[in-house]
This record gives structure tokens, C-alpha cells and sequence, in this order.
């Protein structure tokens, strides 16, 4: 909607489509310990609805950067998105763990999703409030015609192949495609690790979201530390010798 903006047009769907999944869930009793399909339907609309939010999010964030960079504040205005983003999704993390443990705890499975809501009505109020650059938007729709969706993928794809094309891009894309799909894995494997070591559901979510912020939050130190005294593959080289140790006394 050229009158909401192009990517608050995505964002406020995607919000709502995650409220209404916790209503789904809230609703949807664990007492059983039966994993129902409504459970299991609302759970595949959130990851959906999280995914279409968090591009959208990113590019409202670059849409805002590119029409600070004419009045010489892109760079502040970058550290300061990387700040949020980064801290963002720390606090998150926190949030989702004792804080929302104790909830569940002590009033339940509905009070758990009634909690988790919580921030999801905070950042759907913020972005009402929040405008879309005016002259990304005018320009977006102004330079907007209808285009047939096989070429909008054949442009895409292009652009992918153009850029791999670039000196040292390939093994750039080796590298992080190796580093996104090592760390999904382990992320993935890790919870079903610990609860088969006889940790609770409770105590999973303390360590993973309590002690794995905190240490998070001192690796983003660490490695902020070291890009500011050695080089970059240094520091890169750093950084996997400490994550291998670590795997080697886990």
C-alpha cells in the first residue's frame, strides 16, 4: 500500500498473523502432551510470519539508512541498526527464557502466550507510530510497473550470478554458507542434547536463553575487541579456535 508504505505493508500482517497464532496456541491445551495439529499449524504460520517480518524489518531499516546517507549521518545511523538489532535480539533471547519460564510455571500455558504477546503489540504499536522514508516510497511506486513474476525471478537470479562473479565472492559465499548451516544444525541439535541429558524444560530454557545471552553478549565484545586490533582473518581465525575448543570440552 503506497499510503501505509511498502514494507509496513508487510510488517503489520505478519505482526498480527504472529498474535493470532498465539491465540491458536493459547487455546490449544499441552495438558496431554499431545502435540495437536492446530498446535502444529500455528506453530509453521509463526515461522512464516516471523521470516516475512524480519526481511521486512531489514529492509525498512536499509530503506531509512539510504535517505539519511545524502545528509551525512548514514554512518552513525548504521552502528546505531547493528546496536538494535543486535541488542534487540539479545534482549529477546532473555526474554524468552526465565522471564517467560517462571510465567508458564506459575499461571499456565494460556498466561505463557498472553505473555509472549506482550512484545508483539509493543513493536506493532511502534510501527504505527514509525514513518517509512517518504522519498523511498514515492520513488518505489513511481518507478513501479507491472512485471510478470517469472521475470522478476530471472532479474533476481541474475543479480545472484553477477554478484558471485566478483573477485573472492565465491569463496565468500562458501564460507558463510558453511559457517549459516553448521550453526543451524547445532542450534537444532543442541536443546534435544541437553534434554537427554535429564535437564528439564525449564532449566533448558534458563541456560540456553539466560547464560547463552550472557555469552553472546561477551562473544559481540570479544569480537568487536579483536576487529579493532588484528585483521579481519585474524579475528575470524580467532573466533573459530575458541568455538572449536569449545566443542572439543562439550
Amino acid at each position: 500500500s503506497e499510503r501505509i508504505g511498502k514494507y509496513k505493508s508487510w510488517i503489520f500482517p505478519s505482526l498480527l498473523a504472529m498474535l493470532v497464532c498465539c491465540a491458536v496456541c493459547a487455546l490449544t491445551s499441552s495438558a496431554t502432551g499431545i502435540v495437536s495439529v492446530p498446535l502444529i499449524t500455528a506453530l509453521f504460520a509463526w515461522a512464516l510470519a516471523t521470516a516475512v517480518e524480519d526481511c521486512a524489518v531489514d529492509g525498512f531499516a536499509m530503506a531509512c539508512l539510504n535517505s539519511c546517507k545524502e545528509q551525512g549521518s548514514s554512518r552513525w545511523l548504521l552502528a546505531a541498526v547493528n546496536f538494535a538489532q543486535v541488542v534487540g535480539f539479545k534482549v529477546g533471547m532473555f526474554y524468552a527464557s526465565v522471564p517467560l519460564w517462571h510465567v508458564h510455571a506459575v499461571y499456565g500455558w494460556m498466561a505463557l502466550w498472553a505473555f509472549l504477546a506482550i512484545p508483539i503489540v509493543v513493536v506493532l504499536f511502534m510501527a504505527m507510530i514509525i514513518q517509512e522514508p517518504v522519498q523511498a516510497i514515492v520513488q518505489e511506486y513511481q518507478d513501479a510497473s507491472p512485471v510478470a513474476l517469472p521475470l522478476i525471478i530471472k532479474q533476481v537470479l541474475g543479480d545472484v550470478f553477477s554478484a558471485l562473479r566478483q573477485p573472492n565472492m565465491q569463496q565468500l559465499a562458501a564460507l558463510a554458507a558453511m559457517y549459516k548451516v553448521g550453526e543451524k544444525v547445532l542450534l537444532a541439535m543442541y536443546k534435544p542434547f541437553l534434554i537427554d541429558q535429564g535437564y528439564t524444560a525449564q532449566a533448558v530454557g534458563e541456560m540456553v536463553g539466560t547464560y547463552g545471552t550472557l555469552a553472546s553478549l561477551a562473544g559481540s565484545m570479544l569480537g568487536a575487541g579483536l576487529l579493532a586490533v588484528v585483521p579481519t582473518k585474524a579475528a575470524l581465525a580467532s573466533a573459530l579456535a575458541i568455538r572449536a575448543v569449545m566443542f572439543a570440552m562439550s
